[in-house]
């Protein structure tokens, strides 16, 4: 029960931000990127780029307003605290999932793509596992360092992304016979991905809960 409070204080603490200005930007940029690439599929991209900013905030104004040590104030333990906030992380993640389905199928009325449904299939569960390992990387350093020193640091997973599709353009042979390899172990490549996306968020959690638990308020 104390970490769904602690989830809804975050969301109520962030609502500000969740503004229909927002909302236009996102539906603005998702349409302008997909007529110019020629590729409504863009559109997942950009609703996690959002995603991911919004699963940041709860440390801004955490910092911002003083609610975290609130939370050591009120008795709220630490571990309670790190779980509402992945909780919130996740649920952000899952919204704008939802929210960059609805607007593909409204673009894909104007810009028809063939198999949309089989490549949402691919698209949804790839973009989730993909944003919360971002996330998922991010969070310890905002509990150890605090959303201002942390969020240079945060830009860490975009580089370590960057770097991968670098590699994989200069190794473009072998990682297409790679994948192609992994498409016919259909099973495997799911245990393998599922395995690794449950230990990031052990290995993520426990740092920020030891973190979290060391920092002075």
């Amino acid at each position: 029960m104390t970490i769904q409070k602690v989830m809804k204080l975050d969301i109520l603490s962030i609502k500000p931000y969740l503004t229909i200005k927002n909302l236009v930007l996102l539906v603005g940029l998702s349409i302008l990127y997909s007529v110019l690439s020629q590729n409504i599929l863009f559109v997942a991209s950009m609703t996690q780029i959002f995603s991911i900013m919004f699963a940041s905030y709860p440390f801004l104004v955490g910092e911002e307003s003083g609610i975290d040590p609130l939370y050591k104030m009120f008795g709220i333990k630490a571990d309670e605290v790190v779980k509402g906030r992945y909780g919130v992380g996740i649920l952000f993640v899952l919204t704008m999932l939802l929210v960059g389905a609805l607007l593909l199928f409204f673009i894909s009325i104007f810009y028809p793509q063939e198999h949309l449904l089989e490549s949402l299939l691919v698209i949804i569960p790839s973009t989730f596992i993909l944003s919360t390992l971002v996330i998922f990387i991010q969070y310890p350093l905002y509990f150890k360092y605090g959303y201002t020193k942390g969020k240079q640091l945060a830009m860490i997973p975009f580089l370590l992304i960057a770097i991968i599709m670098l590699v994989s353009n200069l190794y473009q042979k072998e990682m297409v016979s790679f994948v192609g390899y992994l498409a016919d172990k259909k099973i495997l490549l799911m245990v393998i991905v599922v395995a690794f996306w449950l230990i990031s968020l052990g290995i993520s959690f426990k740092l920020s809960k030891k973190y979290y638990t060391q920092r002075e308020f």
